[in-house]
């Protein structure tokens, strides 16, 4: 007789692992907050926001904020969550390839991010739709790239989320860890020079964020496949200290000593007397 191979599909293992991502009341919670945000942001944009540069394509970039800072945390839910619940021992049971597992989590984690941008375009779209209602918006320009980009942004962000959880496997840990080393690549970055480009590259605020910012901001990233290049020119503000005064003095010194070496930043630290 032949034998008959009884192992679960890639697509069903997939849909189960989208699945868990709802099935807790952290992540439903996690889920829910993540939308609420996201619409506030946009609400807040079409009544305080700069009519004049109230378009479509920026009210998607600041729509995207709320996920990219949130998904990651959902990430590291979808595997860390399987070891507090103890859904571990079902999951490897049914499943004994460990590989599959993980494949299937990554591509779960890659549909959500896609469908957060689904959700962040149609949040954006309906402020449009508001805003040119009342006549307080600027119009319905959107670039392709920065769909591209925020859906890049969307899609790394839960990847890292999930790399993160698969490392650690304990939910506080690696949610403290994820956000903590950020600041902690910014700040070695800021005292040590011979840090500064790897830095760049580490701070998601930059390497991540870098993409949608500049967007925002109409400015294009740089080279293809460089995200983290043009590190003051991106984010000025992240990296100057905007919510930290300490940090703002070290990025002063990090951005004299890149004016003295002969490379001009694009925009001062205002935050910093030492520029």
């Amino acid at each position: 007789m032949t034998p008959v191979d009884t192992a679960v599909s890639l697509p069903r293992l997939t849909l189960v692992e989208l699945r868990k991502l709802v099935d807790t009341r952290a992540g439903s919670w996690l889920l829910a907050t993540i939308g609420l945000l996201t619409a506030a942001i946009v609400t807040i944009d079409l009544i305080w926001g700069d009519r004049a540069n109230l378009t479509l394509g920026n009210l998607l970039a600041d729509a995207v904020l709320v996920p990219s800072l949130l998904l990651p945390v959902l990430g590291i839910l979808l595997i860390t969550s399987e070891w507090s619940q103890r859904t571990h021992l079902v999951t490897f049971t049914l499943v004994p390839n460990r590989g599959r597992v993980a494949v299937a989590k990554i591509a779960a984690g890659v549909l959500a991010g896609v469908s957060a941008i689904v959700v962040c375009l149609a949040l954006a779209a309906v402020g449009t739709l508001i805003g040119d209602w009342t006549g307080d918006i600027a119009g319905w320009s959107l670039r392709w790239s920065h769909v591209g980009n925020a859906t890049l942004v969307l899609a790394l962000s839960m990847l890292m989320g999930i790399a993160f959880g698969m490392v650690l496997l304990n939910s506080p840990l690696a949610i403290v860890v994820y956000f903590v080393l950020p600041t902690v690549w910014s700040v070695l970055g800021a005292m040590i020079p011979s840090l500064n480009r790897v830095a760049e590259w580490l701070d998601t605020a930059v390497t991540i964020a870098g993409p949608v910012r500049a967007e925002r901001a109409g400015r294009g990233v740089g080279p293809p496949g460089r995200l983290g290049r043009g590190l003051d020119r991106v984010a000025p503000g992240r990296r100057a200290g905007a919510r930290d005064p300490a940090r703002g003095v070290l990025t002063g010194r990090w951005s004299a000593g890149r004016t003295a070496r002969g490379v001009r930043p694009a925009s001062l630290c205002l935050t910093s007397p030492a520029v």
